[in-house]
């Protein structure tokens, strides 16, 4: 076989080794709103602070929203580990204050919640109680963001496809409260 023979196989199976591989979406974020719209932007990873208005889904919404203004760093943890964060295996915490600016006028009794977002996602759909679909346009694929309550915080799973029993990335946010656990492996028989 000549070296331009070799050169070219090489280059084509490059080429299919590559097209065969999923390309990950923007940083994955969860954020924690309070009933006066302020509130904490928390990440793993990358310690660069998100810029812009950023989209993000409560957990208990059917569709996306606008918007997450972050505006500087978080407060520092409280020294009983009390504070809320997002953690991933491996991958260090990282948090920013900002507010709330919904798209739309919303009921002065409506508190914020907590939702999660990526900078550049296009549009959300509900599947199920626990399960949302996030679009990135430009033909990326979907991620599916399954969401459920341990004992004392909020498992979040991120999936590549809806039926997936093995997430490609697991977080778990600590709310510091007990709660009853809806996860299905947490659940009594």
């Amino acid at each position: 076989m000549t070296k331009l023979a070799v050169s070219l196989l090489a280059a084509f199976g490059a080429l299919t080794l590559q097209s065969c591989t999923r390309e990950t979406p923007a940083q994955f974020y969860v954020v924690d709103i309070n009933s006066d719209h302020k509130g904490q932007l928390h990440t793993t990873g990358a310690a660069a602070r998100p810029g812009g208005k950023l989209p993000l889904v409560f957990l208990d919404d059917a569709m996306g929203t606008c918007c997450f203004l972050p505006d500087g760093p978080a407060p520092k943890a409280a020294e009983d580990g009390s504070a809320r964060s997002l953690t991933k295996d491996g991958e260090e915490s990282h948090a920013w204050a900002g507010r709330y600016q919904p798209a739309k006028k919303r009921k002065d009794d409506e508190w914020g919640g907590l939702a999660f977002g990526f900078a550049t996602m296009q549009a959300v759909r509900r599947i199920d109680p626990h399960t949302h679909e996030v679009t990135f346009g430009a033909g990326a694929p979907p991620v599916y963001v399954r969401s459920c309550t341990t004992g004392e915080g909020i498992r979040i799973e991120l999936l590549h496809g809806v039926k997936d029993a093995k997430p490609y990335a697991d977080y778990y946010y600590s709310l510091g409260i007990d709660m009853e656990p809806d996860c299905p492996d947490m659940q009594a028989e």
